[in-house]
């Protein structure tokens, strides 16, 4: 048994390694059993269930494969039309634990990502949280190894938290109510759709509190362009609330991160980042997500460090330009505002 485990459930695997040691060993394969999760597609899901689900899916050349070179089954099309997805970012060894944005997959290494590493705390949790998807996957009994270290407040005043799938939005909501006038809130996000998250942000500015919203202009997807559904028609809802948002100046590229950061008047601050979008899909228990809240001081190198990352993209410091004014991806459409609001609440988009 070695003392260091690498989680990574949405790479399909995990690795058991060790520093300083040659042995490397693999410690679990597993693909996620999607099926297992909620229908967040339901109209459709019910008649995949019904008629395309005991066939399975298998090799097949019928149509162009969506998310990288080649061609799939028609078979496997249908079962991706469900747009189910374990969302997870995970790595956790005997030392550190590591909750971030990016992908592992070539064609995304060039977008922007956010990960958040924590020494001496949390691996047990991420480890409980990641049998969890063992077990729902078909591994029976297994049990991912209890590393140690657990989510606490040290003498400093730190605090982590992880948190996952819902709880991730029960955070998200409890942040943005105890915000009070004077408060920052640094918002970037890959998608935002989910009501309830936009209407705390509105409530929040209405507060007095000072609120910049970095959102991908969804215009680019691996060579494809897309409509913009839903983050212009989101930001057209905070720009009339009197809500500052910028888009990221993306070039075939994604602004694929997913970080709140609030600070309060009496200069304490959390910094939340991860894998969830802020979408019904990302935030209702449908996909699998996993993101990790961190309370420091605002003084603490972490926070000054979230603050310097979102100032420079936000004023395009250092020479470069990280982000347009609002106006340059502006969306007025209604007939595109209707579509958002039917794919947000019946579950019919891919966000």
């Amino acid at each position: 048994r070695l003392p260091g485990v690498l989680l990574a459930s949405s790479f399909f695997m995990g690795i058991m390694i060790s520093n300083h040691l040659k042995e490397v060993t693999i410690f679990m394969c597993r693909i996620y059993n999607l099926n297992r999760l909620h229908d967040s597609n339901p109209l459709y899901s019910i008649l995949w269930r019904l008629l395309f689900k005991p066939w399975g899916t298998g090799p097949g050349h019928a149509v162009q494969n969506p998310l990288g070179k080649g061609r799939i089954s028609l078979r496997s099309g249908f079962k991706m039309l469900n747009f189910k997805a374990n969302h997870r970012k995970v790595v956790a060894t005997e030392k550190s634990l590591l909750i971030g944005s990016a992908n592992p997959h070539s064609a995304s290494s060039a977008h922007w990502n956010m990960a958040l590493r924590v020494d001496g705390a949390g691996t047990e949790l991420a480890c409980e949280s990641e049998s969890a998807i063992l077990k729902i996957s078909g591994a029976g009994g297994a049990r991912a190894v209890r590393l140690g270290g657990e989510v606490s407040v040290s003498p400093t005043g730190n605090c982590v938290e992880l948190l996952t799938e819902r709880k991730i939005k029960e955070k998200v909501l409890a942040l943005l109510e105890q915000a009070e006038s004077g408060a920052r809130i640094d918002l970037s996000m890959f998608y935002l759709s989910d009501r309830d998250v936009i209407r705390a942000l509105i409530r929040a500015r209405q507060r007095g509190c000072t609120i910049r919203v970095i959102l991908d202009p969804a215009n680019d997807a691996f060579g494809r362009i897309k409509n913009g559904i839903p983050n212009r028609q989101s930001a057209a809802k905070l720009v009339k609330a009197g809500i500052q948002v910028r888009w990221a100046d993306t070039h075939g590229e994604q602004c694929h991160v997913k970080t709140l950061y609030v600070e309060h008047a009496d200069e304490t601050a959390m910094l939340l980042l991860g894998s969830c979008n802020y979408t019904r899909r990302n935030m209702n228990n449908y996909n699998g997500e996993c993101d990790l809240a961190l309370t420091s001081p605002a003084t603490n190198e972490n926070m000054r460090r979230a603050r310097r990352i979102f100032d420079r993209w936000w004023g395009n410091q250092q020479g470069r330009n990280y982000t347009v004014e609002y106006k340059i991806f502006e969306d007025s459409s209604l007939r595109r505002r209707f579509r958002a609001w039917l794919m947000e609440r019946m579950g019919m988009g891919t966000f």
